[in-house]
Protein backbone atom coordinates (compact mmCIF):
# COMPACT_ATOMS: atom_id res chain seq x y z
CA UNK A 1 0.00 0.00 0.00
CA UNK A 2 1.30 3.46 -0.91
CA UNK A 3 1.66 6.12 1.73
CA UNK A 4 0.50 9.72 1.26
CA UNK A 5 3.94 10.93 0.15
CA UNK A 6 4.14 8.25 -2.53
CA UNK A 7 0.62 9.09 -3.76
CA UNK A 8 1.41 12.80 -3.94
CA UNK A 9 4.71 12.07 -5.72
CA UNK A 10 2.87 9.89 -8.27
CA UNK A 11 0.30 12.63 -8.93
CA UNK A 12 3.02 15.27 -9.33
CA UNK A 13 4.87 13.08 -11.85
CA UNK A 14 1.62 12.42 -13.72
CA UNK A 15 0.83 16.14 -13.90
CA UNK A 16 4.37 16.95 -15.06
CA UNK A 17 3.99 14.39 -17.82
CA UNK A 18 0.84 16.12 -19.09
CA UNK A 19 3.04 18.85 -20.64
CA UNK A 20 0.61 21.76 -20.40
CA UNK A 21 1.48 24.56 -22.80
CA UNK A 22 -0.32 27.64 -24.06
CA UNK A 23 -0.91 25.79 -27.34
CA UNK A 24 -2.30 22.48 -26.07
CA UNK A 25 -4.43 23.76 -23.19
CA UNK A 26 -7.12 24.44 -25.81
CA UNK A 27 -7.15 20.74 -26.72
CA UNK A 28 -8.66 19.87 -23.34
CA UNK A 29 -12.32 18.91 -23.71
CA UNK A 30 -14.86 20.58 -21.44
CA UNK A 31 -17.46 18.25 -19.98
CA UNK A 32 -20.89 19.76 -19.35
CA UNK A 33 -20.96 19.63 -15.55
CA UNK A 34 -22.17 22.13 -12.97
CA UNK A 35 -19.33 24.46 -12.18
CA UNK A 36 -18.50 25.69 -8.71
CA UNK A 37 -16.79 28.71 -10.25
CA UNK A 38 -18.63 32.01 -9.92
CA UNK A 39 -18.49 34.92 -12.34
CA UNK A 40 -17.93 38.12 -10.43
CA UNK A 41 -17.41 41.74 -11.43
CA UNK A 42 -15.00 43.85 -9.40
CA UNK A 43 -13.79 47.32 -10.39
CA UNK A 44 -15.03 46.86 -13.94
CA UNK A 45 -13.28 43.50 -14.46
CA UNK A 46 -14.98 40.15 -14.82
CA UNK A 47 -13.43 37.22 -12.97
CA UNK A 48 -13.97 33.53 -12.50
CA UNK A 49 -13.65 32.80 -8.80
CA UNK A 50 -13.80 29.70 -6.67
CA UNK A 51 -13.14 28.98 -3.00
CA UNK A 52 -11.30 25.81 -2.09
CA UNK A 53 -11.38 24.47 1.47
CA UNK A 54 -8.50 22.06 1.95
CA UNK A 55 -8.15 20.10 5.19
CA UNK A 56 -4.43 19.49 5.56
CA UNK A 57 -1.45 21.84 5.26
CA UNK A 58 0.42 19.33 3.09
CA UNK A 59 -2.54 19.31 0.68
CA UNK A 60 -2.63 23.13 0.62
CA UNK A 61 1.03 23.16 -0.36
CA UNK A 62 0.45 20.52 -3.05
CA UNK A 63 -2.51 22.47 -4.46
CA UNK A 64 -0.61 25.76 -4.63
CA UNK A 65 2.48 24.20 -6.22
CA UNK A 66 0.41 22.44 -8.88
CA UNK A 67 -1.65 25.54 -9.71
CA UNK A 68 1.51 27.65 -10.05
CA UNK A 69 3.21 24.96 -12.17
CA UNK A 70 0.29 25.06 -14.60
CA UNK A 71 0.33 28.87 -14.55
CA UNK A 72 4.03 28.86 -15.48
CA UNK A 73 3.45 26.45 -18.33
CA UNK A 74 0.64 28.47 -19.90
CA UNK A 75 2.01 31.88 -18.88
CA UNK A 76 -1.29 32.89 -17.28
CA UNK A 77 -1.31 33.66 -13.58
CA UNK A 78 -4.19 33.55 -11.08
CA UNK A 79 -4.87 35.82 -8.16
CA UNK A 80 -4.61 33.73 -4.99
CA UNK A 81 -5.89 34.58 -1.54
CA UNK A 82 -4.70 32.16 1.13
CA UNK A 83 -6.09 32.14 4.65
CA UNK A 84 -5.16 29.04 6.62
CA UNK A 85 -6.87 26.19 4.76
CA UNK A 86 -9.07 28.39 2.54
CA UNK A 87 -7.76 29.32 -0.89
CA UNK A 88 -9.66 31.71 -3.14
CA UNK A 89 -8.62 31.56 -6.79
CA UNK A 90 -9.59 34.38 -9.19
CA UNK A 91 -8.97 34.18 -12.91
CA UNK A 92 -9.22 36.90 -15.53
CA UNK A 93 -7.43 38.00 -18.66
CA UNK A 94 -6.12 41.41 -17.62
CA UNK A 95 -5.61 42.69 -21.17
CA UNK A 96 -9.32 42.18 -21.85
CA UNK A 97 -10.73 42.83 -18.36
CA UNK A 98 -12.78 39.74 -19.11
CA UNK A 99 -12.80 36.00 -18.67
CA UNK A 100 -11.23 34.32 -21.71
CA UNK A 101 -11.04 30.74 -23.00
CA UNK A 102 -7.66 30.47 -21.29
CA UNK A 103 -9.27 31.28 -17.93
CA UNK A 104 -11.96 28.64 -18.49
CA UNK A 105 -9.41 25.98 -19.43
CA UNK A 106 -7.21 26.97 -16.47
CA UNK A 107 -10.21 26.67 -14.14
CA UNK A 108 -10.78 23.12 -15.39
CA UNK A 109 -7.14 22.23 -14.73
CA UNK A 110 -7.39 23.67 -11.22
CA UNK A 111 -10.53 21.59 -10.65
CA UNK A 112 -8.55 18.50 -11.70
CA UNK A 113 -5.87 19.26 -9.12
CA UNK A 114 -8.52 19.73 -6.43
CA UNK A 115 -10.19 16.46 -7.45
CA UNK A 116 -6.84 14.70 -6.95
CA UNK A 117 -6.64 16.12 -3.43
CA UNK A 118 -10.20 15.05 -2.62
CA UNK A 119 -9.44 11.56 -3.92
CA UNK A 120 -6.36 11.26 -1.70
CA UNK A 121 -8.33 12.60 1.27
CA UNK A 122 -11.03 9.98 0.72
CA UNK A 123 -8.37 7.29 1.14
CA UNK A 124 -8.13 8.51 4.75
CA UNK A 125 -4.45 9.44 4.76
Amino acid sequence: MLNINQLISNIIVENQNRNFTQENIYDTPIEPTKSEWETINFNGKNYLQRKFLIKKNKQVKFFLVEVLNIADKINHFPELLIKENLIVVSLTTHDLNQVSDTDIMFAKKIDDVYDDIKFIDELNF
